[in-house]
């Protein structure tokens, strides 16, 4: 697959940084040079004021002399500069030379008269600064010297200082670039890494891997998307599952009619079995119960087209008597208006524990109790219809509570039909505590009727497919 998100952080990043560096190097540029520029400005004037203070430390009464001259030479050759002194009438004294220019030249020709003796004055001549400096002895001015200096903007000094100021830039820009680059593979490889697992993730996904989950990394947003993509695919997993399990019910219940109707056919076929109406009407039943089926999952496919989604398919009903009434009261699980899974397995629980023998009973029940037990088992049945599913979980609890009620009816009718008690029942009779083989060798069964709401308790009789012996032969006789 296509990477090409980390390549573009790792760009996006030294492109950054290497933008930083020019800014950088704009910003020391333009004062690194004011800065220098002021530096050998103030450098030179203390220089100039050396050879000022050189020419006033060997002025004698009668002037200058050789020695005197050579050494203000001296100083002006160290500090780069041409010198001319004046004396107080503005005569040309004497002239030093120490840019070793060949000579101050015209420039200092015909430069003679005092102007200021107050404060020093520049002035530039032929692209050389000249500087007036009055040269005072014991509070007196004696003389002026005009100092001759190159431009500070022209000094060779100057632009080797911006040349090894502009290389190293351009080095730390190079450095910072590549430090940069590889600093951001590493960050885009954390931050794209995730990434690239949730793609991948989400690629099995679409090619029907609903197993495959990724593992959150962070607690940031890439964290919270790892944890909603594992979120969708458990989704996903429990329609699928449903869908299942689903196609596996209908199955079955298209197989149960199906099996009836041809077991009846075959054996009107072989004469088994008359052609009585009883008979057909059987293989009718069987019909319509396919109909009803077909009907509802007709009904099913028009509520999807409507609705869009399995789970409100399955939940329509129970699920909106919950969501219409779950904010009548403060806590969900009790509320007038349905009853949750949980409570409705709770109270069927304990009235069979109770009145059917169970085990706080100690497995002992009457005929009162087990006429008590399906008044009990009544009211329930009528909240059965009022069960609140908030989720397809509790969904198939409330249809497995439902068939929990019925299988208990069922118990508690056979039971109070068979007036005896009969060991290995698990169960007592109180009012009938003895075994009765007369009247009750026999099977119990009991039918339901759905029109009518009655049960039909019958017995049935036990076919020994082996003789059974007599009481002689068990005691050994």
């Amino acid at each position: 697959m296509k990477r090409g998100l980390r390549l573009r952080l790792a760009l996006t990043h030294a492109a950054v940084a290497a933008l930083a560096v020019v800014v950088v190097a704009l910003i020391v540029n333009y004062t690194g040079e004011r800065r220098f520029d002021r530096y050998v400005a103030e450098l030179q004037e203390q220089r100039q004021s050396a050879v000022v203070q050189t020419l006033a430390e060997t002025y004698r009464p009668d002037g200058w002399d050789a020695q005197a001259i050579y050494a203000v030479g001296q100083i002006a050759e160290l500090n780069g500069v041409d010198v001319a002194v004046y004396d107080t009438e503005g005569e040309l004294l004497f002239t030093v030379e120490g840019r070793h220019s060949g000579g101050m030249g015209q420039g200092m020709m015909g430069q003679g008269g005092m102007g200021t003796t107050e404060h020093s004055s520049a002035r530039t001549v032929d692209g050389v600064e000249v500087r007036s400096y009055p040269i005072e002895v014991d509070g007196e001015t004696v003389a002026r010297a005009d100092v001759y200096a190159p431009r500070t903007s022209g000094l060779s000094v100057d632009e080797s200082f911006r040349s090894a100021l502009n290389r190293n830039l351009v080095l730390a820009a190079v450095i910072a670039g590549v430090l940069a680059l590889l600093v951001s593979v590493v960050v885009a490889r954390r931050i794209t890494g995730p990434l690239e697992e949730l793609t991948d993730a989400a690629e099995e996904v679409a090619t029907g891997n609903l197993e495959v989950r990724v593992a959150p990394r962070s607690d940031d947003e890439v964290g919270a998307l790892a944890a909603a993509f594992n979120q969708m695919a458990d989704a996903l997993a429990r329609d699928e599952q449903w869908r299942r399990d689903m196609t596996a019910d209908l199955a079955h219940e298209l197989r149960t009619p199906l099996a009836t109707i041809q077991a009846r056919v075959e054996a009107l076929e072989d004469g088994v079995l008359p052609p009585t109406p009883a008979n057909l009407r059987v293989i009718g039943e069987e019909v319509e119960r396919l109909g009803r089926l077909l009907g509802d999952l007709r009904s099913l496919v028009a509520q999807e087209g409507v609705e869009g989604t399995l789970e409100r398919l399955l939940l329509a009903g129970v699920h909106v008597t919950f969501e219409e009434f779950k904010g009548a009261t403060t806590q969900t699980d009790v509320n007038p208006n349905y009853i949750r899974p949980k409570m409705f397995q709770m109270r069927l629980q304990k009235m069979m524990d109770e009145y059917a023998g169970g085990v706080t009973a100690q497995f002992t029940t009457s005929a009162a109790l087990l006429t008590r037990g399906l008044e009990l088992l009544a009211f329930l049945q009528e909240d059965a219809d009022k069960l609140g599913a908030a989720d397809l979980h509790e969904l198939m609890r409330c249809w497995e509570n439902v068939h929990r009620m019925y299988q208990a009816l069922a118990h508690v009718h056979t039971v109070l039909f068979r007036e005896e008690t009969r060991w290995p029942g698990y169960y007592f009779r109180a009012d009938k505590p003895k075994l009765d083989e007369e009247n009750w060798h026999c099977f119990v069964n009991c039918k339901l009727n759905p029109a009518s709401g009655e049960w039909e308790v019958f017995k049935r009789p036990i076919l020994h497919m082996f003789k059974q012996p007599g009481e002689h032969e068990l005691l050994g006789g």
